[in-house]
């Protein structure tokens, strides 16, 4: 079958083995990949290179594959990502067209309208008034949206993605060798609602990456990883934000608190949060291919059921960080 919108060309093809016969269903919301300290037999991995990687919204992913200053590095930003698929460039040239007036409206303006309600929405007389409004729209930008710019630029970005992802994944063979090998340790973190002013990422994405290019990838409980010192391998080591710095956000002022950087309680070691994380992630890895216990600083408490403990009250982020980079500013000379 042959599928067509006067620009791009999809040809959906059967495989001889199921000609015939009843198409398998994949499971939805079937996890494709098992957390490494649950495996039962590590002897197929046991002589592979460890690559662990650490998930995030800026850095993509963050690779390390070791635990000491000899281990490779390998970064993969959300920046170079938009540059080399022109996201930015191609969602600019929309905008401009978006001006356009169709009926004394612009098409931001019936898109806002339509976006005041909701699509998902469980009340029927309130799913009746999107359906209606949003046939009505539909109707009159038709025709602006069967333009060929929309359909060349949806291909061109389409194939600018891939372009780029299979550039990431062939320096990522590079530095770290083929899919035989090496296995890939990567943080659970899921974002499970998209952040405010954030534009979406891949994250379940990146892993079906990897998989598609034959690399096995495993996943590793990150509970502690970015604030637990690497170095001190201690209940002690804690790490925490210390630099300040003026808010980047224009529209926002004041002084805001680094992110990215971390300084040790114990050694005062200076951290990039990433490779913290990525170099706890490979030291948990580690442990569970060699039979060993996850690192006790990583752990979680054991909680006793006879014995009730207060919670402590939480405080704003916005006063902790307030009154963190005012004592910082008294301090700096």
């Amino acid at each position: 079958m042959i599928e067509t919108d006067g620009v791009s060309c999809s040809i959906l093809m059967l495989r001889n083995d199921l000609i015939g016969k009843r198409i398998p269903i994949t499971k939805i919301g079937s996890n494709a990949e098992q957390y490494i300290d649950e495996l039962t037999d590590y002897t197929n991995i046991k002589d592979k290179k460890i690559v662990a990687i650490d998930p995030n919204k800026a850095d993509l992913i963050y690779c390390v594959d070791n635990d000491n200053k000899e281990a490779n590095e390998f970064r993969y930003t959300q920046d170079s990502r938009r540059k080399e698929c022109k996201i930015k460039k191609y969602s600019k040239i929309i905008l401009e067209f978006k001006k356009e007036k169709v009926e004394g409206k612009t098409i931001i303006e019936y898109e806002t309208e339509l976006s005041k309600l909701n699509r998902k929405t469980l009340i029927i007389k309130d799913f009746k008034e999107y359906i209606k409004k949003k046939s009505e729209i539909n109707n009159k930008l038709y025709k602006f949206y069967e333009k060929y710019l929309f359909r060349k630029l949806k291909l061109n970005g389409y194939i600018n993605k891939k372009k780029h992802e299979q550039k990431m994944i062939n320096n990522f063979k590079k530095i770290f060798g083929k899919p035989e090998e090496v296995i890939i340790t990567i943080g659970d973190w899921e974002q499970k609602k998209q952040m405010k002013y954030k534009e979406a990422t891949k994250g379940i994405g990146m892993r079906k990456l990897f998989r598609q290019n034959n690399y096995k990838v495993y996943l590793v409980d990150e509970f502690r990883t970015s604030c637990m010192c690497s170095i001190c391998k201690d209940e002690t080591g804690r790490c925490e934000k210390f630099q300040v710095r003026e808010n980047p956000k224009p529209y926002k002022s004041g002084n805001v608190l680094v992110h990215g950087l971390l300084k040790c309680k114990t050694c005062n070691n200076v951290w990039n949060r990433d490779v913290n994380s990525a170099t706890n992630i490979y030291r948990i890895a580690k442990n569970a291919i060699n039979g060993l216990e996850r690192p006790k600083y990583l752990c979680r408490e054991k909680k006793d059921e006879n014995v009730k403990v207060e919670k402590p009250k939480k405080e704003k982020v916005k006063k902790v960080v307030q009154k963190k980079a005012k004592n910082q500013l008294r301090l700096s000379p």
